[in-house]
């Protein structure tokens, strides 16, 4: 993903839940050095094979290279962890 300094960008967030049931209380949580502070986003609960969207608007401060990190975080699954390369130009 490219980007520029000072611009304001958005990331789109795609999950879909590989298990035959609900995941519950499913949070996303996000991170990103030099392109934004830490969120939360409540996705509650996400049915069986069914898939969740999210949009995270950032504004890059620094250029260079950094990585927006997305976890999954809820009981019936762990170690759910994406990356994406941001070239902040």
């Amino acid at each position: 993903m490219k980007s520029k300094k000072n611009v304001a960008a958005t990331a789109q967030i795609r999950f879909t839940n590989p298990m035959d049931r609900e995941l519950t209380g499913v949070t996303l949580s996000i991170d990103g050095a030099n392109l934004l502070k830490s969120q939360k986003i409540n996705a509650d609960n996400i049915p069986p094979l069914d898939t969740f969207f999210a949009s995270v608007d950032f504004l890059p401060t620094k250029r260079g290279t950094y990585l927006l990190q997305c976890q999954i975080l809820c009981r019936q699954l762990s170690h759910n962890t994406g990356f994406v390369s941001v070239t902040v130009q």
